[in-house]
C-alpha cells in the first residue's frame, strides 16, 4: 500500500546537481526561501510521521 504524503511540503529548489532519493551529502543554499524551507524541515516531531520530509526540485 503506498505511503500518504502530506496536502504541502517546503520546496527547496536547486540550481545546480541532482539529488537522488535517499541520497546523503551537503547542499549549499543562501536564498532566503530556501532557508526557511531547510530550517521548517530541521525541526523533528516524533509525533508526525512527515515531519522531516522537504521536496527538492532542480531549476533550469
Amino acid at each position: 500500500m503506498p505511503e500518504s504524503l502530506p496536502a504541502a511540503l517546503p520546496v527547496l529548489p536547486l540550481r545546480q546537481g541532482v539529488v537522488l532519493p535517499g541520497g546523503i551529502g551537503p547542499l549549499s543554499i543562501g536564498r532566503p526561501g530556501s532557508i526557511a524551507a531547510a530550517e521548517a524541515v530541521g525541526v523533528h516531531d516524533p509525533a508526525d510521521p512527515h515531519s522531516g520530509l522537504i521536496l527538492v526540485a532542480v531549476q533550469r
